[in-house]
């Protein structure tokens, strides 16, 4: 009954811990009963099912030569893997983490490109955050090369920072709590200064030549109507003006204090240049979602989804002649509650297969896993649960205990 949740709207993770989240870097996942241990020198980090939390392997360093401390990369590859691929990565891995011989173990140009675009948006939620996850790493030949996943909580909203210290964010400091030394893919673009000559040149090319206001103009006109018709919207139409507006001035303010950096040298620490304190950065949106619903799922008690409600409880419903397949419309991917990686029958783009990058899948610690398969695993384990209690009530009953 999803009427009998609580308003978690106003709930602040913060308050757990004094006013102040803790740095994760520290915490000591052993002390936690139960949870499986990875391997390497981060022995206090869980494993998670094998996606490891903040695991040498996640973070891209080289541990030794044992292909089992990189546990976490093999079993979440996206490809099929031979022996020789893995000692190649390790490899690669080694003369990233000794900062030696880049460009030969690097895509440079590709991650320096991807640092620039990542560092404007402020992504807490993934490699440089705390919990070290969210991106893909693509080998080739022994170079190596990230492709972004997993952007809906950029902008400082993952924790909901302040407004003012998010869009001054030093773009040579852009990993949470540290420096970044222990962030291999991302530290060797600061071991040497030509590396880092070139990543302020990319920067200052980024700021002169992509208009970011066009981009999010051309977005805003691209689904407007869409969302004002949206019988499943977790937002309301109000509420997508008021993130379109905040994320417009975030830009600005971002793209004016970055220029500043550059100008007056000072791209390691957090000056004021600009003020943000008018942002409200949970305006573009929030971990817990609009009325506490987690990642953006709404709050199935709150709001006005009671009166789209025919058994009070909360739940929207959908309109009379709903067909959830028409959805597609022009837009990739699948038809809700299908598995299907196919495209819908009316639409003019192609399917998965097809996209350049696997949407649907949730990736964590540097790899995925399928939704599809989730739900699949999902559905088993409730039926043998209930093969369990049904068994368990016959025994009670012809035994009496």
């Amino acid at each position: 009954d999803f009427s009998q949740m609580p308003d978690m709207g106003d709930f602040d993770p913060s308050a757990m811990f004094g006013g102040e989240m803790p740095n994760m870097e520290d915490f000591d996942f052993s002390q936690i009963p139960g949870m499986d241990q990875a391997g390497g020198e981060d022995s206090k980090r869980p494993s998670f099912g094998g996606f490891g939390m903040g695991s040498s392997d996640v973070k891209l360093q080289y541990s030794d030569d044992n292909l089992s401390s990189y546990s976490n990369i093999w079993n979440n590859a996206k490809t099929d893997i031979t022996e020789a691929d893995q000692y190649r990565l390790i490899e690669s891995l080694r003369k990233l983490t000794a900062q030696v011989d880049i460009d030969s173990v690097v895509d440079v140009d590709s991650v320096l490109r991807y640092f620039v675009v990542h560092n404007y948006v402020c992504n807490g939620d993934s490699y440089t955050g705390n919990m070290i996850h969210n991106y893909y790493l693509y080998e080739e030949k022994g170079q190596l090369a990230m492709l972004p996943w997993d952007y809906n909580l950029a902008y400082g909203t993952f924790m909901g920072g302040n407004g003012g210290s998010t869009v001054n964010t030093p773009i040579d400091a852009p990993v949470s709590g540290g420096a970044g030394t222990d962030r291999p893919m991302w530290s060797w673009i600061l071991s040497d200064e030509s590396y880092t000559e070139m990543y302020h040149e990319y920067y200052s090319s980024f700021l002169k030549t992509v208009d970011v206001q066009a981009i999010i103009d051309n977005a805003y006109n691209l689904i407007k109507s869409y969302v004002a018709e949206d019988p499943t919207a977790f937002y309301t139409p109000e509420d997508f003006e008021k993130a379109v507006e905040t994320l417009r001035g975030f830009c600005a303010l971002r793209s004016e204090s970055i220029e500043m950096q550059l100008k007056n040298g000072q791209t390691t620490q957090n000056m004021s240049y600009v003020d943000g304190s008018a942002l409200t950065l949970s305006d573009m949106g929030s971990m817990g979602g609009k009325g506490g619903g987690f990642g953006g799922m709404p709050n199935f008690g709150d709001r006005n989804d009671r009166e789209k409600s025919t058994d009070g409880a909360g739940m929207p419903q959908m309109p009379e002649g709903f067909d959830p397949g028409k959805m597609q419309g022009n837009f990739p991917g699948r038809i809700p509650g299908s598995t299907s990686n196919a495209p819908a029958e009316n639409s003019s783009r192609p399917g998965r297969e097809n996209m350049p990058m696997p949407g649907g899948d949730f990736n964590f610690g540097g790899s995925s896993m399928n939704t599809a398969a989730n739900s699949g695993s999902a559905m088993v384990y409730a039926a043998v649960s209930v093969i369990v209690l049904a068994l368990g009530l016959i025994i009670t009953k012809l035994y009496k205990r």
